[in-house]
């Protein structure tokens, strides 16, 4: 992808340009419209395809924020997972034996845990900050469960087929492009949230708005705003859409070998979705994976993460389970 073009009806401009990749398909430039203009953004890297700096030639800090003017902005662990981020203030990020992060550092305190069980599944997210703690607990891809800083835990949300349910605000829908992402939010009492999103999924923040709390967005994924603007959790690695880019390297990546670990849907994200962080699928093939055996593959995976994190370990706990009771039950519906 070299660009995209979007122009409002009074002539806003959030189109997207200056795209350029090395060889391995790493970005070099970005630029983004955004009304006058909001990120004009260069990368720098090493030989090994690891992101060394980004910086902003526009003062504007409603997208990326260029937060370290110095030195370079980001440093690794030695299996190449990234390890602090100074544009966002991160000093360290701690990962679990599945290279999943459990601990993230902020320089100015904060900190934010993810738990996770044996299959990498999310059972919880909190952020501690100022000795006071805000914990999201996640039970079976279905329920969740906010406990306030200083407040009961209570029930948020129940995940249903077509959105979700909240104690607050009753049924909700979702309304979702090729791609898998959210654009609009219809509750009971009519539009609840509407999104837009810029190709690498970066919200447009002229254009995104609304009451409702859904943080299922860009290519359905779970938006982290504990963490930052931008950070998306796609079930094996978290996105940073402020840069179009992954943090760790692609768990797949033998069967891209053409492409940096790091790229996100093969420079191409209005082509192809990434269903768990493992492997970009091209949607002519996956439109949105909705019903049926063929899109089992990305439903059935070893996160226990569905394309629309609807369906996680309560239906995925034993994949080997599932293949017998269907079969059992092909047999019984034909004897």
């Amino acid at each position: 992808m070299s660009g995209t073009e979007y122009t409002g009806n009074t002539g806003e401009d959030y189109k997207v340009s200056n795209l350029t990749y090395d060889k391995n398909g790493n970005l070099l430039t970005l630029k983004r419209g955004a009304s006058g203009g909001i990120d004009q953004l260069s990368y720098s890297y090493n030989s090994g395809n690891s992101l060394l700096s980004v910086t902003d030639a526009s003062a504007n800090t409603a997208g990326f924020s260029d937060g370290n003017k110095t030195g370079n902005d980001y440093a690794y662990w030695p299996d190449g997972s990234l390890r602090s981020d100074l544009n966002r203030g991160i000093s360290q990020i701690q990962y679990n034996l599945l290279k999943l992060p459990s601990q993230i550092s902020f320089s100015s305190g904060k900190v934010v845990s993810i738990r996770y069980d044996a299959l990498g599944t999310k059972l919880s997210l909190s952020s501690t900050v100022g000795g006071a703690t805000t914990q999201r607990d996640y039970v079976a891809g279905v329920y969740q469960y906010l406990t306030p800083a200083g407040g009961s835990r209570a029930l948020a949300e129940v995940a249903h087929e077509e959105g979700r349910y909240t104690p607050a605000g009753g049924y909700e829908y979702f309304l979702k492009d090729h791609l898998g992402n959210t654009r609009v939010v219809l509750g009971q009492s009519g539009v609840t949230q509407w999104n837009d999103y810029d190709p690498w999924g970066w919200e447009l923040p002229a254009l995104s708005s609304g009451t409702s709390t859904n943080r299922l967005k860009f290519n359905g994924q779970e938006s982290l705003p504990e963490i930052g603007v931008g950070m998306q959790d796609f079930g094996a690695r978290l996105y940073d859409a402020t840069i179009g880019r992954w943090g760790v390297v692609d768990p797949l990546a033998e069967g891209s070998r053409r492409w940096s670990p790091y790229v996100f849907g093969y420079d191409n994200p209005l082509r192809f979705v990434d269903p768990d962080g493992m492997e970009a699928q091209d949607v002519s093939i996956c439109p949105t994976c909705p019903k049926g055996a063929e899109y089992d593959k990305y439903r059935e995976t070893r996160q226990g993460q569905s394309h629309n994190v609807k369906i996680t370990s309560l239906l995925n706990i034993s994949n080997l389970f599932i293949t017998v009771l269907a079969v059992v039950t092909f047999q019984l519906l034909n004897c």
